[in-house]
Formats: structure tokens, sequence, C-alpha cells
């Protein structure tokens, strides 16, 4: 790429559950894009895996602006909110991945009121991970 750009993800995230991995695809109605199991090899080193996690990631195009693919998560989870706050009652850990690359020096990035609405109405929380390269 030439001159400054800017790059996003979203994913979410349900972690410790390796005993519920099939469970969740059925549930969800959806394949995961990923799934590690605590201490099996994963990611390109092969290192072990720290914690278990089935993740869904919003298959849009990185160049496309965040709340675009927050929104492909939100379509992707409606109408399953009661199962996924049942999870969380007993003690799953359910979040929303989220990742801005850039290689400007100085960048900020504002997302519009709303696109988060659906991870606040489940009570998960919101990571965002910065990486200017």
């Amino acid at each position: 790429m030439s001159g400054n750009y800017a790059c996003f993800s979203a994913a979410l995230r349900i972690r410790n559950a390796a005993h519920l991995h099939e469970q969740l695809s059925r549930n969800l109605g959806m394949a995961p894009s990923s799934v590690t199991v605590r201490g099996q090899p994963a990611g390109a080193l092969g290192k072990p895996a720290p914690q278990d996690m089935w993740v869904l990631d919003a298959p849009i195009p990185e160049e496309a602006p965040l709340q675009q693919h927050l929104a492909w998560l939100a379509d992707a989870i409606a109408g399953r909110e009661p199962y996924l706050k049942q999870l969380l009652a007993d003690g799953i850990e359910i979040d929303v991945f989220c990742g801005y690359r850039t290689n400007a020096d100085y960048s900020h990035y504002t997302v519009p009121a709303g696109s988060f609405q659906f991870a606040s109405d489940l009570g998960i929380p919101l990571h965002m991970s910065y990486i200017v390269a």
C-alpha cells in the first residue's frame, strides 16, 4: 500500500468453552472462523494455545470502516442474544475484539454512536488493538 492507510477487523470471541465448541456452532447457526483448544498447537508458530477460543471474524474487507465489521457481527448474532446471555450467566467469557492498523504516525478513528450497541446490550466488553506499522 502506498500513502497512509487504515485497516479494520472485528470478531466475536467466546473463550474457555472448549466443551461447547460444537454446540456453539449449532446454536449460533454458523461455523467459527477459527477454534483453539488450550494446550493444543495454534497459530503460525504452532505454540500451545493459552486458552480455548471459538472465534467468528466479520468477513468484511479490511479497508471497510470498522462500523461495517461491527454491523455484520450484530446481524450475525441477531436473534441469538438469549443464548449468548445464558452462556454469560454460566460463566463463559464473550467479547468483541476489534483491530485497527495504520501506517500513520498520528491517527484517530471515530466510530459512530450505536455501532457497539449489540455488545453493550449483551453486557460484553470490547477490546481494541491499535497497531502502527
